[in-house]
């Protein structure tokens, strides 16, 4: 039984420091001055047909260099098809 308190304790000590130490993700980032910015891009095409899309870097004036990385940030984007793509556009915060 004691055995059992101490690998509990020692579980939730580690579980506090790692969620103490670990809170930063891409939607509680700061940036800084002078820090890059990753720019997604996703599919294009016209309000009055939303069933009729086209990927961004297919059309002729969407030029960039294309970096064939993909995101997808939850399962429901995923589902509804949304492609986020790696733009390659640099750009810094706040420059």
């Amino acid at each position: 039984m004691d055995y059992l308190k101490r690998k509990r304790f020692w579980f939730a000590l580690l579980f506090i420091l790692y969620t103490t130490f670990v809170s930063a993700d891409e939607h509680s980032h700061k940036y800084e001055k002078g820090e890059d910015i990753i720019i997604w891009v996703d599919t294009v095409g016209p309000r009055s047909n939303q069933q009729e899309t086209y990927e961004y870097f297919q059309l002729p004036y969407c030029k960039g260099i294309h970096v064939s990385e993909h995101h997808h940030e939850t399962l429901g984007e995923a589902l509804l098809g949304m492609e986020l793509v790696n733009s390659g556009i640099g750009m810094k915060f706040l420059n």
